[in-house]
């Protein structure tokens, strides 16, 4: 109790087209409490330091926290591109 994990995901748009509006949804694991202040954005291969900060709150940035839910709303993604998701919890 009391550690703190970090939770990272990759995206990659690997067909020939921009995406848009793509949506990543995940859950906070049973048993853990979301970290506030923890979500970031980052390039394909950043670390957690290196990665943008983003509010928990659903307003102009891409991420958001609410009800158990971490959501990352990414308006395009070129072709061939890709990125990192991260968010922080703690261990009940």
């Amino acid at each position: 109790p009391g550690a703190v994990i970090t939770y990272t995901a990759l995206y990659s748009n690997l067909g020939d087209g921009e995406a848009k509006n793509v949506t990543v949804v995940d859950a906070v694991p049973p048993e853990t409490l979301y970290l506030p202040g923890s979500l970031r954005l980052g390039a394909a291969g950043d670390a957690y330091a290196a990665a943008a900060p983003l509010t928990d709150a659903a307003d102009a940035d891409e991420g958001a926290y609410s009800s158990g839910e971490v959501t990352f709303t990414l308006p395009s993604v070129p072709a061939g591109a890709g990125g990192t998701l991260f968010f922080k919890v703690t261990i009940q």
